[in-house]
């Protein structure tokens, strides 16, 4: 059972679940990614050229460092990516986040005044925007 189903009251039934674009999961892992490039491109670099010696060992060391926290910043943004989720009951609007601590936003559907959609180009194209809940 997931965090956000117990907070649900009974005879309150989930109506949508869902997660931010995937976009947010590249952007938010933007960093682990280019340590994960750099390792393969150091990698590369010191076969390619037949580096040998005290070099060797230092780019041997800052390419497992660079694969460590590129392969431990990938996967601590997958968690925070997944736990992140937007729930529409029958009854309320919530949104819960974080993986040790959680932080749970609701809003009755009462008392929701408006909602507004801003998409760029790109949000347009790819299927994303930003949605603000205006509540009372």
């Amino acid at each position: 059972m997931a965090y956000i189903d117990s907070l649900l009251a009974s005879g309150e039934r989930p109506i949508k679940r869902e997660h931010q674009h995937w976009f947010i999961l590249v952007a938010n892992t933007r960093y682990a990614i280019l340590a994960l490039i750099g390792a393969a491109l150091l990698t590369f670099v010191s076969v390619w050229f037949g580096v040998d010696g005290v070099l060797w060992q230092a780019l041997g060391v800052l390419t497992l460092v660079l694969f460590v926290f590129g392969i431990a910043a990938f996967l601590w943004g997958i968690l925070r990516y997944r736990n992140e989720e937007y729930l529409i009951t029958n009854r309320r609007l919530i949104h819960v986040e974080g993986v040790i601590n959680k932080t749970t936003t609701d809003s009755a559907l009462e008392k929701i005044n408006d909602a507004v959609l801003s998409q760029s180009l790109y949000g347009r194209m790819f299927g994303f925007g930003d949605l603000d809940v205006l509540t009372a």
